[in-house]
């Protein structure tokens, strides 16, 4: 008879889990290259009894790199692939960090991960054919278990670097996101705002000295309230407005990524049925590629890496609100305010 069709990647996981007798269980999917060394800096973790995942770091493996780690090979010639080389989503960066929602790492791909197997219950959900690693994670540290990020360790990654793969690749994540707003809520929001930071930003947008006392006010009151609250603490004052100065440019940093990336469909409607609100979101767009790229500086050029990553921002949303539609379901559009 013929095979069985496949039925993901959870699924198949979990049929690996179910199969084993260790204690510990590496999952590596098959465009993965691991680089020596990998699970030797990731087995120190697991001598803590609660931690029950810990994720190397996943970076590009360019073509005709196996075996000599992922600078081995010329650079990539398309910007697509310069681009996913630079900032691919499975790479969560050169610093070693706990992972949990809304935290600095607040998850890690299962493409390549090392388990408890104790620790790992039910496993994926099979239910979930993209961010099924997400939820895991979500619901491991829910659990009250830790997980740990370990970039000493490496495992190369056959990136998608043809356009339309990579762009298809992009939109399927978003649509990752309906299912677990439908299991986690509000750990989906596309951001996290505090109202006065809301406040301030929206006041902001609005034309003329009139919005901006309103946003001046909005702070005001917000770095009062924070000096009361840390009123035992000297120069109360000056941190307090300090706190909520960085936190507003946080808040706009989210909201320019969040207004090319997730809501670009109300966005460009936005800019098409009101003349002012144009000048708005090419700031937004310019305003977000620039930080975007600013890390990339010396190996990325301006121009082209926005270009590309404009592309990704329009490819994700529209997986976003496919999946929205298709789940029926707001939940990963909606926003997230917190007091603190």
């Amino acid at each position: 008879p013929p095979p069985p069709p496949p039925r993901g990647p959870a699924p198949a996981r979990n049929s690996g889990l179910a199969a084993v007798t260790t204690a510990y269980v590496a999952l590596l999917d098959s465009d993965c290259l691991p680089l020596p060394g990998w699970l030797e800096r990731l087995l120190p973790h697991l001598a803590d009894p609660l931690v029950a995942a810990v994720a190397p770091r996943i970076v590009g493996a360019p073509p005709g790199s196996a075996g000599s780690g992922p600078g081995a090979a010329s650079p990539p010639r398309s910007w697509v692939a310069r681009y996913e080389v630079l900032t691919s989503s499975l790479d969560l960066g050169p610093h070693p960090s706990p992972v949990a929602p809304h935290g600095r790492v607040p998850y890690v791909p299962s493409a390549a991960l090392l388990v408890r197997r104790a620790a790992m219950g039910t496993g994926f959900d099979e239910r979930m054919q993209v961010a099924e690693d997400v939820d895991l994670v979500w619901r491991l540290s829910a659990a009250g278990w830790r997980v740990r990020y370990e970039p000493a360790a490496e495992v190369g990654h056959e990136h998608r670097t043809q356009l339309g793969p990579w762009m298809r690749r992009r939109a399927f994540y978003g649509t990752g996101a309906a299912p677990l707003a439908a299991r986690h809520g509000d750990l989906v929001a596309p951001v996290v705002l505090s109202p006065w930071s809301a406040a301030a930003w929206l006041a902001l947008a609005v034309p003329g000295p009139v919005g901006t006392a309103a946003a001046a006010l909005s702070l005001t009151v917000a770095a009062a309230r924070l000096q009361r609250r840390l009123s035992g603490l000297p120069s109360a004052g000056p941190l307090a407005a300090r706190l909520v100065g960085l936190g507003t440019l946080y808040a706009g940093r989210q909201l320019a990524s969040a207004l090319v990336r997730h809501y670009w469909p109300l966005t460009a409607a936005l800019a098409l049925a009101v003349r002012p609100a144009r000048r708005l979101v090419l700031l937004a767009a310019v305003a977000d590629g620039l930080l975007a790229w600013w890390p990339y500086r010396q190996r990325a050029a301006l121009i082209p890496f926005v270009a590309v990553r404009r592309l990704d921002d329009l490819c994700y949303g529209a997986g976003l609100w496919w999946g929205a539609v298709t789940a029926r379901s707001a939940g990963a559009l909606r926003p997230r305010l917190r007091s603190a």
